[in-house]
């Protein structure tokens, strides 16, 4: 249990063999598991569907990936995937960052759903470096945000997608991240 917030819990996650910090209500959950729940959901919302059109990606590379979802709203999940190794720095950042805001335009202009760029960032914590990249996406009047991190350290390279209702980001929770 972490002593900064009462909230938190600790995780080890296998896949980075690392030591997470995430909201009690966050919990461990199957890609197949995550496809059930959001197929069998009564949501009509759209941005529902995209979640479900998704899933094969996720499958596809379901050995490389660690997928916890919110106990309280299944549909705010946090996504990490393993990555090979780089060494982040400036250059990198920015050359990803727009590597990602070109997929992002491209994408969801495409299925309709209108966003907004609310942060893009490159900082170091603890022997760790971050890129992240923040959106709000909107589909019919319902909002949703989607914050991605590529992080870097200990010679390991992954990126977590926070995707929520509520504009949580985790940037202090990802920041106490311990890797091993």
């Amino acid at each position: 249990m972490s002593k900064i917030n009462e909230n938190l819990k600790s995780t080890h996650n296998d896949l980075l063999n690392a030591e997470l910090y995430f909201p009690k209500n966050y919990k461990l959950t199957s890609i197949d598991d995550f496809e059930i729940k959001l197929s069998e959901s009564r949501s009509n919302l759209e941005i529902t569907q995209v979640n479900i059109g998704s899933i094969e990606k996720m499958k596809s590379i379901s050995h490389l990936t660690t997928l916890y979802t919110d106990s309280l709203n299944f549909e705010n999940y946090i996504y990490i995937t393993k990555g090979e190794f780089i060494d982040l720095n400036k250059d990198i950042a920015t050359q990803y960052s727009s590597m990602i805001n070109n997929s992002v335009e491209s994408n969801w202009l495409n299925i309709g759903i209108n966003f907004k760029l609310l942060e893009n960032k490159y900082f170091q914590k603890n022997q760790k470096k971050f890129v992240k990249i923040k959106y709000e996406q909107e589909i019919n009047k319902v909002k949703k945000f989607l914050t991605q991190y590529l992080i870097s350290g200990k010679g390991k390279t992954f990126s977590v997608i926070i995707c929520n209702f509520k504009n949580e980001d985790f940037e202090k929770e990802l920041k106490m991240l311990k890797l091993k």
